[in-house]
């Protein structure tokens, strides 16, 4: 009997370290490991050997097919959207660039914040963003008075919500 109770607590403990490890690995990257990740890719797309490139991006349904020179949009196609959100690389990593104020206050009196994260992938070789998704989330501001006053009066969360924007760099292709 003594024996089965050390097993359970030892193969219970096994569990639940287990379970903190695949809790790790799943969890999204510190804002550190981000930045890393930005530089480590800006200084790959800063060695490339070309400043004339073009770029289809897709970006709120709809796909911008453009070309761009010295970080400059030069030209885009027209495509059943318009001429969409012409952006180039740099622009892109200014997109993604660290942002101080990721919380911002909503509501009367900061009931809530906004909540922006950042998902990138980069090209393994250029090092450019292949894809960012910007997360918007609503969430209560704990801290805030106002915010259980809501929560209490009108028996349901007042901060909900959010969106989701994603920008894909569907191809890149260099000109000399």
């Amino acid at each position: 009997m003594r024996r089965s109770v050390g097993f359970l607590i030892g193969a219970t403990l096994l569990v639940v370290l287990l379970g903190c490890g695949a809790l790790v690995l799943i969890m999204p990257q510190t804002a550190a490991a981000q930045e890393q990740a930005r530089r480590s890719a800006m200084a790959r797309w800063e060695t490339r050997t070309f400043s004339r490139y073009r770029m289809v991006l897709e970006e709120a349904n709809c796909t911008t097919d453009y070309e761009v020179n010295a970080e400059r949009v030069r030209w885009g196609h027209e495509t059943p959207c318009g001429r969409g959100q012409a952006r180039s690389v740099a622009n892109l990593f200014a997109l993604i660039a660290p942002d101080p104020s990721s919380s911002i206050c909503l509501g009367s009196g900061c009931l809530c914040k906004r909540v922006t994260s950042l998902t990138v992938h980069y090209h393994p070789t250029l090092g450019y963003p292949q894809q960012i998704a910007i997360r918007n989330s609503i969430w209560p501001n704990w801290q805030n008075g106002m915010f259980w006053s809501a929560l209490t009066q009108n028996l349901r969360n007042p901060c909900s919500g959010g969106n989701q924007h994603i920008l894909t760099v569907r191809s890149l292709i260099p000109h000399n």
